[in-house]
């Protein structure tokens, strides 16, 4: 879906940003996200409020889950926010030169 890359820490950003977004703005429940995503309710609050960083093969499942479900709604936010998620892609193509 996002046409950027992200390192690790950013992509933690982003995944965290876009499930802020969609309970904020769209009103879509986190527990019930967590829960259809197949986490514990406790394990998605934990990483939201920074006490758990998951892997790869964990962010790869929300990112996936989150583009399918919401697909539109992910895309028009990555356009409104686009200078806020190339910012995270310019810090990450600068750690890495």
């Amino acid at each position: 879906m996002r046409d950027f890359y992200l390192d690790r820490d950013q992509r933690i950003v982003y995944l965290k940003t876009m499930i802020n977004i969609l309970s904020q703005k769209y009103y879509v429940d986190k527990s019930k996200l967590a829960r259809a995503m197949g986490f514990a309710t406790q394990y998605m609050y934990d990483f939201l409020s920074d006490r758990k960083y998951p892997r790869h093969g964990v962010m790869d499942r929300m990112e996936l889950f989150i583009n399918d479900l919401y697909e539109p709604i992910v895309r028009d936010e990555i356009e409104l926010n686009r200078t806020y998620f190339e910012s995270l892609s310019a810090k990450s193509v600068a750690e890495d030169e």
